[in-house]
């Protein structure tokens, strides 16, 4: 019986200490959704990074409809408040030791001009490559 107290005193402690302590390092966030296009078409399976001037980036996939949500990590949807360099890059699923073609030009990944301002609210950034 003793155990089995001492068990249920530990886990308490140990709920309290991670429910008290599980995001007081996360930033404010602001959603952000958005739509990609490439030539004027949605295009599926790219990738799109918000990566703040400090922290941790955000990222999301675009659907059928170039639509995409950014998630900060975990369960936590949005990124982090503030000025971002947006990179948006063809997702690698392909098979193993087969390259996937790149569909979006260098300037908008690598050597991206894209940036992006995002709000305490929700936060909406079309890109039209």
């Amino acid at each position: 019986m003793k155990i089995s107290g001492t068990f249920s005193v530990l886990c308490a402690v140990v709920l309290l200490f991670v429910g008290c302590t599980g995001n007081s390092d996360r930033p404010e966030l602001g959603l952000v959704t958005g739509v990609v296009t490439v030539g004027g078409e949605p295009v599926e399976s790219l990738l799109v990074t918000f990566v703040p001037d400090e922290g941790r980036p955000s990222s999301g996939v675009t659907d059928a409809l170039g639509q995409y949500e950014l998630e900060y990590i975990g369960a936590s949807m949005g990124a982090k408040l503030g000025h971002h360099q947006v990179r948006i890059t063809t997702l690698d699923i392909g098979e193993p030791n087969r390259p996937t073609r790149e569909l979006v030009p260098s300037k908008f990944n690598v050597q991206t001009e894209l940036t992006a301002e995002v709000e305490a609210d929700d936060n909406r950034f079309d890109f039209a490559l």
